[in-house]
């Protein structure tokens, strides 16, 4: 693989910065690197990253299956090995599409917190 597997487009992490922008909103999301990445967590949770133009989220392991069988995205593989990560998705969307993948992944994580 020539570049890392979180590398983006500037026009992405533009978008990507916008979006994290728009969930910060809520005083439980922040901004974060993860892995490198460019990434969005609620409370100390990552919740979505962005990784090669696209985003990465984590939706459960059902959701994530949902998901990969309508074709919508693959499970999430960073290190190209056959070992996916089986609640996070590589969501293949436009970045109009991503707030509403984004707010599903928020709630998913925040709904696992431990008060």
């Amino acid at each position: 693989m020539d570049t890392k597997w979180y590398q983006s487009d500037p026009e992405r992490l533009e978008s990507f910065a916008e979006l994290v922008l728009k969930l910060c909103f809520d005083s439980d999301v922040s901004e974060c690197k993860w892995f490198g990445a460019p990434a969005a967590r609620v409370t100390d949770k990552i919740f979505i990253a962005l990784c090669q133009n696209d985003i990465v989220v984590k939706v459960g392991s059902e959701r994530a299956g949902e998901m990969t069988e309508d074709g919508s995205s693959h499970l999430f593989d960073p290190s190209e090995k056959g070992r996916p990560m089986k609640e996070w998705v590589h969501v293949d969307a436009d970045p109009d599409g991503w707030l509403e993948i984004a707010e599903e992944a928020k709630a998913f994580v925040g709904s696992r917190i431990e008060e």
